[in-house]
C-alpha cells in the first residue's frame, strides 16, 4: 500500500451540493459497491441525502468510477441530518483506492493503495479533501472491525466527490470472435470414412495407440480401444485397420466400395491416377499399396517409398509376433500396436456417428480451437469426454492456462456477484458454462479460482484428504440462497455421496443445524 500521502484538508462549513453534474464530479451517479439503503445518496450530488450501510463483517464500501482516472482530489462529506444524530461523527475510517477494473466481489482480495488513515468527521457536514497519488477506479472507505467475525456498520456519510481526468477505459472488452478453424480430426475422419456405413472388426487381442503429438486420427473404436486410424509421417500417409481379412473385403466386397473410393482419395491426395493394388500386384509410383499380415516385402524399401510420398498404404493387421514383416514396418513408421489379453470379439462398427464426436481428439487440440476462436467458445459447449489422466498431461494444462490467460479477465467481469445486479447474457451463456467447467481441471499449486460468486471463497487446507471438501460460507444477510464455492484437493475428485453440515450462528440466527447429502 502507498502510505505516502498529503495531509487531508478539513473544512467545517456546511455545503448543500445541489445541481452537480458529471463535469464537476467524476463520481456523480456512479456505482456504489456495498450493502444497505440509499446507495445512490453517496454520489447524487447532495449532502441532504445519506447512505446508510448495513452491518457486515468487513465494514467497507466503494465508489466505482467506471474507468481509470488520474484524480486531483477526493472530497468526502459527513452527514448533516438532524434525525441521524451523531451517526458517522467521531468514527475513525481509512480511505484507499484501487486503480484497475475488478469484479466487485473480488475487491477485498486485491491490495489497495492507502490514501489516508484514521480520518474522522468531527462535526456534522464536515468536508475532508484528499489528494491520491495513484491512478484510481475505486474509492474505498473502510473501518476497522475489532469484533470480527462479528458484524459492524461501515461509515454513514453523505457524499463522495472526485475530480480529475479519465485516463482509459478499464472494463475488459468482449474478445474478438476470431475464426473457427476446421477441425483436423473430424475433417480427416469424414474424408476417410466417406459414405461407408459399417466396418467389420475381427476378433483381436490388441489395439492401436494414437500418437497425439503426430496427430494420429482414430476413426473406428469401441470399448475405448482404437481399431482403425489414419497417420501421417513426413510425406507418408497410412491407414491401419485391425484384422487380416479387412484388405480382402476392401478389395472385393461390394459393401466396401464407398471406402475404396474415400481411402484412395485421402491417401493419394485425390490423384486421378492412383490405384488400390496389393503389395504383390506390380504397383507403381502414386499407387495405394494394400498390405496385410503375412505379406512379404523389403521393409526398408517400403518405408522409403512411403516416407518420401512416392506411395501410400492401407494396412490390415493381426498380431503375429514382433518378427513379422508388417510389424517391423509399423515400428519404423512409429505406429504403435499394443498387445493385451482381453479378447475382443468380431463386431460391426457403424462409422458415420463417429465422424463428428470429440472422442479420441486430444483435449489439448480441442482447447486450442477454443483459444483461437471466441465465437466457438461462446457458441458451442466444450464436451468433456476426457479422463483425469488426459487433463493432467502437461500439454493439456499448458493450453488450459493459455485459455484462462486469454479469457479470464473478461470472464471475471461478467461473473455473478451479489453486490450488483446480474444480467444473464444469452450471447455469453455458453462461454460462462465452458469457463466454469474448465477451471475445475487445473492442476498445480497455483490455480485460477471461479471468479465472483462469493466474497469469501476460502481455500483448500494443505492437509485436506481426498474425501474432504473445504467450504467457507458467510451469510452476511438473511435469505435462503447463499452462493458459495467448494474446493476439493486438485486431482482428487469425490465419488459417491457425502454429507455437509451447516451450523447455526447463535448471534445472527442465519443458519439452522442441518445435514444435506450431496451426490
Amino acid at each position: 500500500m502507498n502510505a505516502a500521502f498529503r495531509n487531508p484538508e478539513v473544512k467545517n462549513k456546511t455545503n448543500v451540493l445541489i445541481g452537480l453534474t458529471e463535469d464537476v464530479s467524476v463520481a456523480f451517479r456512479k456505482s456504489v459497491i456495498g450493502g444497505g439503503a440509499l446507495q445512490f445518496a453517496l454520489v447524487d450530488g447532495s449532502d441532504l441525502t445519506v447512505y446508510k450501510p448495513s452491518p457486515v463483517q468487513h465494514p467497507f464500501f466503494a465508489v466505482d468510477l467506471g474507468a481509470v482516472y488520474s484524480l486531483t482530489s477526493i472530497k468526502l462529506f459527513g452527514q448533516r441530518l438532524r434525525r441521524l444524530g451523531n451517526t458517522g461523527i467521531n468514527e475513525y475510517f481509512h480511505v484507499y483506492t484501487y486503480g484497475d477494473y475488478i469484479n466487485p466481489c473480488e475487491l477485498r482480495e486485491v491490495p489497495w493503495d492507502l490514501v489516508a488513515e484514521n480520518l474522522v468527521f468531527q462535526t456534522k457536514g464536515q468536508e475532508i479533501i484528499l489528494y491520491p497519488e495513484n491512478l484510481v477506479q475505486y474509492i474505498i472507505i473502510s473501518r476497522d472491525n475489532p469484533n470480527f467475525p462479528g458484524k459492524m456498520k461501515p461509515l454513514t456519510m453523505a457524499e463522495v466527490m472526485a475530480f480529475g481526468e479519465k485516463i482509459r477505459e478499464s472494463k475488459p472488452p468482449v474478445p474478438d470472435d476470431g475464426t473457427i478453424s476446421t477441425n483436423y480430426y473430424t475433417k480427416t475422419r469424414g474424408a476417410i470414412i466417406g459414405r461407408q456405413q459399417k466396418l467389420l472388426i475381427e476378433q483381436q487381442f490388441g489395439d492401436w495407440v494414437p500418437n497425439t503429438e503426430l496427430l494420429d486420427v482414430p476413426f473406428c473404436w469401441y470399448d475405448n480401444r482404437v481399431n482403425a486410424m489414419a497417420v501421417k509421417r513426413k510425406k507418408a500417409r497410412v491407414v491401419v485397420v485391425l484384422g487380416k481379412q479387412f484388405t480382402s473385403r476392401l478389395m472385393h466386397d461390394a459393401d466396401y466400395h464407398p471406402m475404396r473410393q474415400s481411402l484412395r482419395n485421402w491417401l493419394s491426395k485425390r490423384s486421378a491416377n492412383a490405384r488400390l493394388l496389393r503389395v504383390d500386384e506390380g504397383y507403381t509410383t502414386g499407387d495405394v499399396v494394400v498390405i496385410t499380415t503375412g505379406d512379404q516385402f523389403d521393409v526398408d524399401d517400403m518405408y522409403t517409398k512411403l516416407i518420401s510420398g512416392q506411395n501410400s498404404a492401407v494396412i490390415g493387421y493381426m498380431n503375429a509376433g514382433d518378427a513379422e514383416v508388417v510389424r517391423k514396418l509399423l515400428e519404423k513408421l512409429s505406429i504403435e500396436f499394443r498387445v493385451h489379453n482381453k479378447d475382443y470379439l468380431a463386431k460391426e462398427i457403424y462409422l458415420q456417428p463417429l465422424i463428428d464426436v470429440p472422442e479420441w481428439i486430444p483435449c489439448a487440440y480441442m482447447l486450442q480451437r477454443y483459444i483461437d476462436s471466441w465465437k466457438l467458445f461462446r457458441t458451442e459447449r466444450f464436451e468433456n469426454v476426457y479422463s483425469w489422466e488426459e487433463w493432467t498431461l502437461p500439454a493439456t494444462q499448458l493450453k488450459l492456462k493459455e485459455l484462462i490467460a486469454k479469457y479470464g479477465r473478461f470472464m471475471a467481469s461478467i461473473a455473478p456477484c451479489d453486490l450488483r445486479p446480474y444480467y444473464k447474457d444469452p450471447e455469453n451463456l455458453n462461454a460462462v458454462l465452458n469457463y466454469n467447467m474448465l477451471l475445475q481441471y487445473q492442476t498445480g499449486d497455483k490455480i485460477t479460482r471461479l471468479p465472483g460468486v462469493t466474497r469469501n471463497p476460502g481455500d483448500v487446507h494443505p492437509n485436506a484428504k481426498p474425501t474432504q471438501v473445504t467450504i467457507k460460507l458467510n451469510g452476511e444477510i438473511g435469505g435462503n440462497f447463499f452462493p458459495t464455492g467448494a474446493y476439493a484437493k486438485p486431482g482428487e475428485s469425490l465419488h459417491g455421496q457425502f454429507w455437509i453440515t451447516l451450523m447455526r450462528n447463535m448471534r445472527t440466527s442465519l443458519f439452522g443445524s442441518t445435514h444435506r447429502r450431496i451426490t
